[in-house]
C-alpha cells in the first residue's frame, strides 16, 4: 500500500510538473500585435490565438469592423504599447503614413512586414523592396520580411499538403531568431533568406507566373505550328484532302507528331550533355547556357509531350476504327506497344510530382525517369513505325512525304545517339569521365 501511494504521488507530481512547464511555456510567449483586420490579419491573428499567444488585433476604427474577428479589436496605439512583436498587415502603400505616425511607439519593436507589391518588379519609387523602404521609415525598429509567401486562406484553414516554408529576411539576427521561433510554433518551417536586401527576391516569389514554363511553352508552340503547317502542305495543298477532316484526323496526326518529338527533345538533352563530356574529357566543366537551360526544362517538355499524347489517345478512339476497319497483325501489335508506352509515360508523370518523387530513392527515381523514359520513347516510336511506315511510299505525293516521316527524324536521331552511348567501350569511358578518373 505504501508503495502504491508513493507511485500515485509520483504520478501526481509528474502531472503537476507537466502543467507547470506548459503554463510557463504559454506565459513565456510574447504578446503579438496584428495591425490590420483584412484577410491576412484576421487569419494570422486566429492562428496565433490557437497557438496560445496573447494577440492584440488592431484597427483604425475598432467599432466599425464589419467582419467576424477572432478576438476583440483594439486601437493601433494600445496594441503597439502592449506588444513587442508587430505583424504589419496593411497595404504597403500605407506603410509610410503608418510609420510617420507611430515611429516612436515602434522603436526597438520587431516589425514583421507581410506585404507584397501589386505587380511583378513594380518595386517602389526608391527602387528597393517594400521591407527595405519600411526599415528606412522606421530606423529604430527591427524589420523582418516574412509570411508574404503564405496565403490568408491556407493560414486560416491550415490546409494540409501546401507549402509550409516561410522565407525570413532581416538585418537583425536577434529579430530573425525571434520570428523563426514564432514561425515554428505556428507550424511552419522558417527559412533564413539573408539580410533585408534579399526581400526583393522574396517579394517576387508570390507574383511568379510559371517562370519555368516560359521557354518550353514558346518551343512547344513553334513545334506545333511547324507540324500544322507541314500537315496542311502535305494533305490539303498537295493531296487535295478535304478540309472537313482537318479538326480530327489531321490534328490527331499533328498531336502525335508533336508528342513524339517533345519526348525525343527531352531525352536528347542528356545525350548531348554526355557527348560534350566525352569530347572535353571532364564532367566538371560548366555547360553552355543554352544546354543548361535545355537540361533544366526537360520536365516541362516531357509534361507537354504527355499532354499531346493524351489528346492523341482520345482522338484515336474516334479515328482508328475508321482508318483501320480490319487490322492485320502488325497494326494490332502497334496498338499493343502504344498502350505499353502510354502506361510507362503515365508512371513517369506521376513520379514527377514532388510528393511522389520525394518518396523514391535516387536509384528508383533514376530508373523511372531515365530507363523507363527511354523504354517509353522506344515503344512509342515502334508504334509509329509499325503503324505508318508501311504507308510512307504510297502516301508520298510529288516528293512530299507524309507528316509521320518528318516526325520520325528527331526520334531516330535521339535513339541512335543513345545506342552509341550504350556501346560498352563508350559507356566505360563516359563512366570514367563522370567519376573524374
Amino acid at each position: 500500500m505504501v508503495e502504491l501511494s508513493q507511485c500515485v504521488v509520483e504520478q501526481v507530481s509528474d502531472i503537476e510538473k507537466y502543467e507547470i512547464e506548459n503554463t510557463t511555456t504559454i506565459e513565456s510567449k510574447p504578446r503579438v500585435a496584428v495591425i490590420g483586420t483584412g484577410w491576412f490579419g484576421r487569419a494570422i491573428a486566429k492562428r496565433l490565438l490557437n497557438n496560445g499567444f496573447d494577440v492584440y488585433l488592431a484597427s483604425r476604427n475598432p467599432g466599425q469592423v464589419g467582419f467576424e474577428l477572432p478576438c476583440e479589436p483594439t486601437t493601433y496605439d494600445k496594441a503597439l504599447e502592449a506588444c513587442h512583436i508587430v505583424f504589419l498587415c496593411i497595404p504597403w502603400v500605407a506603410h509610410l503614413s503608418f510609420a510617420t505616425e507611430f515611429e516612436q511607439l515602434l522603436r526597438t519593436k520587431t516589425v514583421v512586414d507581410i506585404a507584397n507589391p501589386g505587380a511583378v518588379h513594380s518595386g517602389t519609387k526608391l527602387g528597393i523592396s517594400i521591407a527595405e523602404r519600411l526599415q528606412r521609415s522606421l530606423p529604430g525598429a527591427l524589420v523582418v520580411k516574412g509570411f508574404n509567401t503564405i496565403s490568408a486562406y491556407s493560414m486560416g484553414n491550415d490546409i494540409k499538403g501546401l507549402n509550409r516554408e516561410v522565407c525570413l529576411c532581416s538585418d537583425y539576427p536577434e529579430a530573425l531568431k525571434e520570428i523563426s521561433s514564432l514561425t515554428r510554433t505556428l507550424g511552419y518551417i522558417p527559412v533564413d533568406s539573408g539580410t533585408l536586401s534579399q526581400a526583393r527576391i522574396v517579394e517576387a516569389i508570390p507574383l511568379a507566373l510559371f517562370e519555368e514554363w516560359h521557354q518550353p511553352t514558346i518551343f512547344v508552340f513553334i513545334l506545333l505550328f511547324f507540324f500544322i503547317f507541314y500537315n496542311i502542305l502535305s494533305e490539303q495543298l498537295v493531296k487535295n484532302v478535304s478540309w472537313a477532316v482537318f479538326p480530327l484526323h489531321n490534328m490527331n496526326s499533328i498531336f502525335a507528331s508533336t508528342s513524339m518529338n517533345l519526348f525525343a527533345v527531352a531525352n536528347l538533352a542528356g545525350c548531348i550533355a554526355n557527348v560534350i563530356q566525352l569530347w572535353t574529357g571532364t564532367a566538371q566543366q560548366q555547360f553552355s547556357p543554352w544546354l543548361a537551360s535545355w537540361l533544366n526544362h526537360r520536365k516541362q517538355l516531357g509534361l507537354y509531350g504527355f499532354m499531346f499524347l493524351t489528346m492523341h489517345l482520345f482522338m484515336s478512339f474516334n479515328t482508328s476504327f475508321t482508318l483501320f476497319p480490319k487490322m492485320n497483325g502488325l497494326q494490332e501489335s502497334s496498338f499493343l506497344v502504344a498502350n505499353i508506352s502510354t502506361i510507362m509515360f503515365c508512371v513517369m508523370c506521376i513520379t514527377s510530382l514532388p510528393s511522389v518523387g520525394n518518396s523514391l530513392s535516387w536509384r528508383e527515381w533514376r530508373f523511372v525517369q531515365s530507363w523507363m523514359g527511354w523504354a517509353a520513347l522506344t515503344t512509342g516510336f515502334a508504334h509509329d513505325l509499325m503503324l505508318v511506315a508501311p504507308l510512307w511510299k504510297t502516301n508520298t505525293v510529288k516528293n512530299v512525304p507524309p507528316i509521320s516521316v518528318i516526325a520520325s527524324i528527331l526520334p531516330t536521331l535521339t535513339l541512335a545517339t543513345k545506342l552509341v552511348l550504350l556501346l560498352p567501350f563508350v559507356q566505360s569511358k563516359l563512366n570514367r569521365v563522370q567519376r573524374g578518373n
